[in-house]
């Protein structure tokens, strides 16, 4: 009688590898239990441990108001990692305190606040913002404008993390409404 060889099975081949043979699912196994459902209604948010953006809010407006200037406020109220975006045309984001520095002292050097105001804060749950009125004049050339911007400050453990400037731009003739220049709207 002749032998005859052995198929070459998968059970087999796996057997070689060193491993167990793959398991056919049982019929339990089969059925899944059904995913948990989220629940619900809404869900706490917090800006973590420290202070709050109430508090971190008032704050940087009573700073401001005071004049305390910006280093006093980022030791107070920034993380040293923050990161600081340009909106509007500049789209650039600087992180850390070094390169924050860097860009309010290129600024400073090309311009001079001759007047304005803040108004604020405006509070969230995990960032607050001020309304920056500001009528500056360019140094090179004498010629001054009035800015109005937004800043958005989210805040993370006690710590402002990101700050981002939005530029308020007139309303758009596209969009129906007058156009209406922003030095007649501060006057």
């Amino acid at each position: 009688m002749a032998k005859r060889k052995k198929s070459k099975s998968p059970v087999r081949t796996a057997r070689r590898g060193g491993g167990k043979p793959p398991r056919r699912p049982s019929k339990t196994a089969a059925k899944k239990k059904p995913a948990k459902k989220a629940a619900a209604g809404p869900i706490p948010v917090s800006s973590g441990r420290g202070a709050d953006p109430a508090r971190i809010g008032a704050e940087v407006v009573r700073m401001l108001h005071a004049n305390t200037g910006d280093k006093a406020i980022w030791d107070a109220w920034w993380s040293p990692q923050c990161e600081s975006i340009e909106g509007s045309e500049t789209r650039l984001a600087w992180r850390g305190r070094k390169q924050i520095q860097a860009k309010s002292d290129w600024w400073n050097s090309e311009n001079e606040v001759v007047d304005g105001n803040v108004e604020g804060p405006y509070v969230g749950a995990t960032a607050f913002s001020i309304r920056f009125r500001v009528q500056v004049r360019t140094k090179a050339t004498g010629a001054t404008q009035w800015m109005d911007e937004v800043g958005v400050y989210t805040v993370q453990n006690g710590k402002v993390v990101r700050e981002e400037f939005m530029g308020l731009a007139p309303a758009s003739k596209a969009a129906g409404a007058p156009s209406i220049a922003l030095e007649n709207a501060m006057a």
